[in-house]
């Protein structure tokens, strides 16, 4: 086998990336909770740790403290009990698979009302 293609990914990988800053660990933890479907024992950070092209709108751990305890009606909600449907809700609605399309940019979004 001719080794000079092989390549070895070396950078960081959105898991990672959530992982190992303080402020996504709550999300890190949610996505590895959720598991992709029913037929699968694959969680979305094990696919997000993998090939792909996805964008992700991940909340800080304050911004998922301030709506869990809105939700839960209570204050410093645990996320360790957080049932698997509401973390899946939270988990899908911050990920979008682009596919063979490219990612979305901060730039493609405006500031502000659209017309």
């Amino acid at each position: 086998m001719d080794e000079s293609d092989l390549y070895t990914f070396t950078g960081s990988t959105i898991t990672s990336y959530l992982e190992e800053s303080e402020n996504y660990t709550d999300f890190a933890y949610i996505c590895s909770k959720v598991i992709l479907s029913l037929r699968s024992e694959s969680t979305i950070s094990q696919l997000l740790s993998t090939r792909g092209n996805y964008t992700v709108f991940a909340p800080t751990n304050e911004t998922l403290h301030h709506y869990l305890d809105s939700i839960f009606l209570t204050k410093d909600y645990d996320i360790t009990q957080l049932s698997d449907s509401v973390a899946q809700d939270i988990a899908r609605n911050a990920i979008i698979d682009n596919g063979t399309k490219n990612a979305y940019l901060t730039t493609d979004f405006m500031v502000g009302a659209w017309h």
